[in-house]
């Protein structure tokens, strides 16, 4: 990657065997120096032989920005997938001094309302 761009990503799942590309993300953060990569499953009781981080991907946000040492006023954020998942980790980072036009969002799908008790 050209000059001192570096990518991060956090990829989560229920469980292991739910990873799109996990085995070749694995292989290129091991392969260059620009690109680390943490999966992390929120089931790991239905997932007895993972080793890897647990919990859900906005509880490791704060904890993985702060160990890359990212920083708002040069970061760009992309958070794609679950709606909930994107609103709390939109709530982390502007927290922790992401300026809205910094973070970016792709929701997987829009959530049933609940239906109004009148």
């Amino acid at each position: 990657m050209p000059g001192d761009h570096k990518l991060y990503c956090l990829q989560g799942a229920s469980r292991s065997w739910e990873f799109g590309y996990r085995e070749e993300l694995e292989q290129y953060a091991r392969e260059v120096p620009w690109f680390k990569y943490v999966a992390t499953v929120s089931r790991p009781w239905e997932d007895l032989d993972w080793k890897g981080e647990t919990g859900r991907v906005d509880d490791l946000l704060r904890k993985y920005a702060d160990d890359w040492g990212l920083r708002p006023e040069e970061t760009t954020g992309y958070l794609c997938g679950h709606p909930v998942m994107v609103e709390n980790g939109h709530g982390i980072l502007h927290r922790a001094g992401w300026k809205k036009d910094a973070v970016f969002e792709e929701i997987y799908f829009q959530q049933e309302k609940a239906p109004s008790r009148n």
